[in-house]
């Protein structure tokens, strides 16, 4: 009756890089966490992915850990942890380090070309961390001058 059987795969914990390369090697979308059993942010991260993986059943999530494939993780390069990594049709196309959820999730929304329901659609603005902090304006703005109750 379900005829989703071979996609309710949505999470996949990666043990060998034959299986790995063929999850990103598919058609479409492919989205890989790299973690480490030491590292505590990743630890934290693990929960929210997974539930981030039943929002899109379209996509395949993965997640590797450096310890079960040192090989793989030297061979792509895989420094720090956790990092992100969005595939398409085999290609790699966002690399996100040390990320939050949210981050995982607008990288992703805007891959699969829609925004954010947060957003209000006004995406230009809202994805990226490009978007300004001036300290100078804010520190020289406005806090002297509180002074004289005589």
């Amino acid at each position: 009756e379900k005829p989703l059987s071979c996609k309710s795969m949505v999470f996949q914990e990666i043990t060998e890089e034959d299986a790995f390369e063929g999850y990103i090697k598919a058609e479409g979308l492919t989205i890989c966490a790299f973690s480490a059993s030491w590292c505590g942010p990743c630890t934290k991260l693990t929960p929210q992915f997974k539930n981030l993986s039943q929002k899109y059943p379209e996509v395949p999530f993965l997640k590797a850990m450096e310890d079960e494939n040192e090989e793989l993780f030297e061979k792509l390069e895989v420094t720090v942890f956790p990092t992100i990594r969005l595939y398409r049709n085999g290609t790699q196309i966002v690399e996100l380090k040390g990320p939050d959820i949210d981050d995982i999730e607008a990288a992703l929304l805007k891959q699969l070309g829609r925004t954010s329901h947060a957003t209000g659609g006004d995406d230009a603005e809202s994805v990226g961390s490009h978007v300004a902090r001036a300290p100078s304006d804010t520190e020289s703005g406005g806090g002297g001058g509180g002074g004289g109750g005589g």
